[in-house]
């Protein structure tokens, strides 16, 4: 073997560790992004119920809200509707991050379960038929077939439950 072949295969296999090196640092990043995704989910739900848990009154209107929408004053149903669209937007992020895979179908199901209660309230149903245009046709798709038995007699969830 002379020399120049010699190099060439020192070279090959140097392009060979580069490319399973730049792989792993690859993989590695998108384990970042994946964790990180998931972290600012919960840390969104965590502090809507640490708000919750810290403030009566906003408490209590969630609570009327979900149960008896229409006894709501004009300013509390602009309130408890954006209590809703902050959880729904959430949501539609974390079904987008799933569709990007950087969030598990277990753990999507997870939050999901948390969002059909508060929809499926009649508070929340009367907001998801009021609001659903906002959302995005993914999200439309996926949450709608979930929130059916709620429109066919279902009594409602618990009130003020987020699990």
């Amino acid at each position: 073997m002379d020399l120049g072949t010699i190099a060439n295969l020192i070279a090959a296999a140097g392009v060979i560790a580069s490319l399973l090196y730049l792989s792993r640092q690859i993989r590695q990043n998108t384990d970042a992004v994946r964790a990180s995704s998931y972290q600012a989910i919960v840390d969104g739900n965590a502090a809507f119920m640490l708000t919750l848990a810290q403030d009566a009154a906003l408490t209590a209107l969630f609570i009327r809200g979900s149960s008896v929408p229409g006894d709501l004053t004009s300013e509390e149903q602009v309130r408890f509707s954006a209590l809703l669209g902050q959880i729904v937007a959430r949501f539609d992020l974390a079904l987008h991050l799933h569709q990007q895979h950087f969030i598990d179908v277990d753990v999507l199901e997870t939050f999901f379960r948390m969002l059909e209660d508060n929809l499926k309230s009649p508070g929340g149903s009367a907001w998801w038929r009021a609001n659903k245009r906002l959302c995005s046709d993914q999200f439309r798709r996926f949450i709608e077939p979930r929130l059916a038995p709620a429109t066919q007699g279902d009594p409602p969830s618990k009130l003020g439950r987020l699990d």
